[in-house]
């Protein structure tokens, strides 16, 4: 079996999120996303929604939306602290011990990804998938194979748009933008 690791905070989860998962499974079995506690990258950003409401999107999308195989796990939530990748990534080569693990990572990252804590032993430990981003689109072959797609869509972009009144329809599946509507988020 391939497994896919796909983290990041999904704050929303979004339709880009979604069509990288669907993307990941033609190559892998199983993505399962997994939302960070606090990304190490991103520990002095503004703060976002609650990790209670980040979690209850990604149940409403996992259980409403129909894409099979895919999961989501609080692995990194339960740990606390800063999300290591090689920490979950360790966490599920042990648990899916005769899988081949995939990590599937934003090619906004990819430049930065020799900054993360043991790089190589990440890479030794699974195989990089890289989900495009139109901003950020070059060539990634020296660390992983490249997935056949672009989001164009960007959870800051949403924050913004809700913030500033703007429509999200189409950036979100319908479920994630009434709950972010009903619980009022991203108005600070």
């Amino acid at each position: 079996m391939k497994v896919a690791i796909y983290g990041g905070t999904f704050d929303p989860i979004h339709l880009g999120h979604l069509r990288v998962a669907e993307a990941a499974l033609e190559v892998v079995d199983k993505v399962i996303l997994v939302p960070s506690n606090v990304q190490p990258f991103k520990t002095k950003k503004p703060k976002g929604s609650s990790i209670k409401h980040r979690t209850a999107m990604l149940k409403l999308v996992t259980l409403a939306h129909d894409i099979g195989n895919l999961r989501w796990a609080d692995v990194e939530i339960k740990r606390g602290g800063i999300s290591y990748t090689i920490d979950t990534v360790r966490f599920f080569k042990e648990y899916y011990k005769d899988a081949e693990l995939y990590l599937i990572v934003g090619s906004d990252c990819v430049a930065d990804f020799h900054k993360w804590r043991a790089p190589k032993t990440i890479r030794k430990l699974a195989k990089i998938l890289i989900a495009p981003r139109e901003e950020s689109l070059t060539a990634f072959s020296l660390i992983g194979e490249t997935l056949p797609m672009a989001t164009g869509i960007a959870s800051t972009d949403i924050r913004a748009r809700v913030k500033e009144e703007r429509s999200i329809k189409y950036m979100v599946p319908e479920s994630v933008e009434k709950y972010i509507r009903d619980n009022n988020l991203y108005k600070e």
